[in-house]
């Protein structure tokens, strides 16, 4: 796949997952970005069929507004999420996109888990999704957060 049809393919899939932001919690348990990749790095992802890959590179981005968003506390400190749109490279160079919904507190599942090509480095994952990661997080912040829950 030629590099300017997958950032294409990249650009497409962020946009298109970042407008689908669904309206109903998912779930009970908020993450923050920075645990989504966390998990993700440490324990790998299972698809439904069983299979697994691991995930080298991740970009978690946190989506869905005030319905899927609150703060850590009163005073705003860090935004935790129950949803996360993820663009994640494996150690064989596969790029995929995929949603992840924590379900516990160290526990998560992913739906619509779909290849978006290959990126032969770290260096190239980086050059080509960082960008556009960093204007969908962008998107996603302007929609606002929830109040904490009690």
């Amino acid at each position: 796949m030629s590099t300017t049809l997958r950032i294409l393919v990249v650009a497409a899939a962020i946009a298109s997952a970042a407008a689908v932001a669904g309206t109903a919690r998912a779930a009970d348990w908020f993450w923050s970005p920075g645990l989504c990749k966390s998990r993700l790095h440490q324990f790998g992802m299972q698809i439904n069929d069983g299979r697994t890959f691991g995930v080298e590179q991740s970009f978690c981005i946190g989506r869905g507004g005030t319905v899927h968003c609150e703060w850590t506390s009163a005073s705003h400190v860090k935004r935790l999420y129950d949803r996360f749109l993820v663009i994640a490279r494996s150690s064989d160079g596969v790029v995929r996109r995929f949603d992840l919904i924590p379900t516990g507190k160290l526990n998560y599942r992913a739906t619509g888990i779909k290849s978006l090509g290959h990126a032969d480095s770290a260096a190239r994952f980086n050059t080509i999704v960082v960008r556009l990661a960093t204007v969908a997080a962008q998107t996603e912040q302007q929609k606002g957060c929830a109040p904490p829950s009690p």
